[in-house]
C-alpha cells in the first residue's frame, strides 16, 4: 500500500507521514473518508488531496459529496478501483493525476459529472454524466484521458453531454485522448459554452476533442449558447469546431 506524508483539508486529517489511508485507525477521525462508501451522509464536501501521493483499493462518493485532486498530486486505485461519482456529486475535478478508472451516470437531471485540467490514466466511461475539460464551467484548459474514451446513453433519460468552453482571449477547453473515442449518437450531445458570446471571435476552428487512436461515431446533438450554431466537423482523430 502507497503511503503518504500528512493528507488534510477542512475536515479530515491523517496522524501523520507512513499512515495506511485504508485504515481507520490513521485518521484523526476515526474512519476512512474515502474507500468503499465510507464518506458519511452529512458531510458537506468536497474531499480535497493535495499531498503527495495516495493510493485507494476503491473510490466511491456519496451524493453531494465531491472529490478533488489538486495540481501536483497523485491518487492511485489499485487492482480494477473505479472511481464512480454518485448522482448529484457537485464537484469531481481532476487538475493533478488519477491513475485509475472513471464511471460517469445518472439522469438528464441529476447526473455525476467530471472536470478538471489534469490527466487519468485510465479509461473513461460517460453514460449518462458529464465531461467539462477546463477548470470550471465554460473555462478553459485541457483534460487528458491516457485511456479510452466512451460516450453514450444509459436509457431514455439519460442524456451524455461534453461540454467545452470557448473563452475570449484563451485558447478553448479540449478533451485530449490518447486512446480510441467511441461516441453515440443516442442521447449524447456536445455542449459549446460562451459566457460571452459576443467576445468569441466568429469563423474562428478548435478541436474540442482528440484522439490518439481513432474516433468512431458522432454526437447525436450540438448546442451553443450563442444564437448562431457552431459547426461540428469530424477526421479520423479530431472533432473540430468553427464558431
Amino acid at each position: 500500500m502507497a503511503t503518504a506524508g500528512a493528507l488534510q483539508d477542512a475536515t479530515f486529517k491523517t496522524k501523520g507521514a507512513g499512515s495506511d489511508f485504508n485504515n481507520k485507525d490513521n485518521w484523526e477521525e476515526g474512519y476512512v473518508p474515502t474507500g468503499i462508501a465510507t464518506i458519511p451522509q452529512g458531510f458537506i464536501g468536497p474531499i480535497t488531496f493535495s499531498k503527495p501521493a495516495t493510493t485507494f483499493a476503491t473510490f466511491k462518493t456519496l451524493a453531494y459529496t465531491g472529490f478533488i485532486i489538486a495540481a501536483g498530486q497523485t491518487v492511485t486505485l489499485t487492482g480494477a478501483g473505479v472511481v464512480t461519482p454518485e448522482k448529484g456529486t457537485p464537484e469531481f475535478g481532476v487538475f493533478g493525476t488519477l491513475e485509475g478508472q472513471v464511471r460517469l451516470d445518472g439522469t438528464q437531471a441529476n447526473a455525476s459529472k467530471l472536470y478538471g485540467t489534469g490527466t487519468i490514466k485510465g479509461s473513461v466511461e460517460n453514460i449518462g454524466g458529464t465531461v467539462n475539460p477546463g477548470s470550471s464551467y465554460g473555462g478553459s484548459g485541457t483534460l487528458t484521458i491516457d485511456g479510452s474514451y466512451l460516450q453514450k446513453s444509459g436509457g431514455p433519460d439519460k442524456f451524455t453531454n461534453l461540454n467545452i468552453g470557448a473563452v475570449p482571449g484563451r485558447p478553448s477547453a479540449r478533451l485530449t485522448v490518447t486512446g480510441r473515442v467511441q461516441l453515440s449518437e443516442d442521447n449524447s450531445g456536445l455542449v459549446i459554452i460562451m459566457d460571452n458570446p459576443a467576445g468569441v471571435a466568429t469563423n474562428v476552428t478548435f478541436i474540442a476533442l482528440s484522439s490518439g487512436a481513432g474516433l468512431n461515431g458522432v454526437f447525436g446533438a450540438v448546442s451553443c449558447t450563442r444564437p448562431q450554431m457552431p459547426v461540428v466537423n469530424y477526421d479520423a482523430n479530431n472533432v473540430n469546431v468553427t464558431v
